[in-house]
C-alpha cells in the first residue's frame, strides 16, 4: 500500500508492515472489548491509519463504519442510534472532536472515543 499526503509524502507499507501494524491494531481494540459484531464509527479523513483500523476490525470480526469529517452533532447521534456504534475512532482535530463530544451524552451504546492525534478533551 502506497499513502500520500498533500505535501506529496508518502510511505511505502508492504504486506509485512500491514500484518504487524493491523495485528497490532487489532490487539489494541480487544483491550477496549472490542469483538465480533461490535460496529465502530471511522472518521479518519485520508489517513492511512483508516486502512490498518479496517483491517484490524475485520480481523476480529467487527464492523468498521466509514464516515465524513463532515458530520455535525446531529448526524453523530444519528448514526449512532441507528446503528448501535459501540466506539468511534476520529482523527485529532478540535471541530470533530468538538462534535463527538457534544454528541456523546445522546448516544448511549458509545462506549468508547479513540482519537488519532491530539487527547481527546
Amino acid at each position: 500500500m502506497v499513502w500520500f499526503n498533500d505535501q506529496r509524502e508518502h510511505i511505502n507499507f508492504t504486506y509485512a508492515d500491514l500484518k504487524k501494524k493491523t495485528d497490532a491494531t487489532a490487539s489494541y481494540f480487544q483491550t477496549l472489548g472490542i469483538g465480533h459484531g461490535d460496529k465502530i464509527m471511522l472518521i479518519l479523513k485520508r489517513r492511512y491509519e483508516f486502512g490498518f483500523a479496517c483491517l484490524a476490525l475485520h480481523k476480529l470480526g467487527a464492523v468498521a463504519i466509514p464516515a465524513t469529517h463532515l458530520l455535525t452533532e446531529k448526524d453523530i447521534i444519528y448514526r449512532c442510534n441507528a446503528a448501535g456504534i459501540k466506539a468511534i475512532v476520529a482523527v485529532g482535530e478540535e471541530i470533530i472532536l468538538t462534535h463527538i463530544e457534544k454528541a456523546l451524552s445522546a448516544c448511549p451504546s458509545v462506549e468508547k472515543v479513540i482519537s488519532i492525534g491530539p487527547l481527546f478533551p
